[in-house]
């Protein structure tokens, strides 16, 4: 789903394209569809995908 410069996208594993330009800019969001509670959720800040802890 792309909302302006901010991407929403889901797959398996962690993200592995880049972030932070177009289309994926910083801000957007990876829903991880095969990851335990803790890494199924990563965040685009800057550059860089980091996984958000999820208790």
């Amino acid at each position: 789903m792309q909302l302006g410069p901010t991407n929403i996208s889901t797959g398996t594993g962690a993200p592995t394209s880049t972030c932070g330009t177009a289309p994926i800019g910083s801000g957007s969001l990876w829903l991880r569809t095969d990851g335990g509670a803790s890494t199924s959720l990563y965040s685009c800040a800057g550059t860089t995908w980091t996984a958000v802890t999820i208790p």
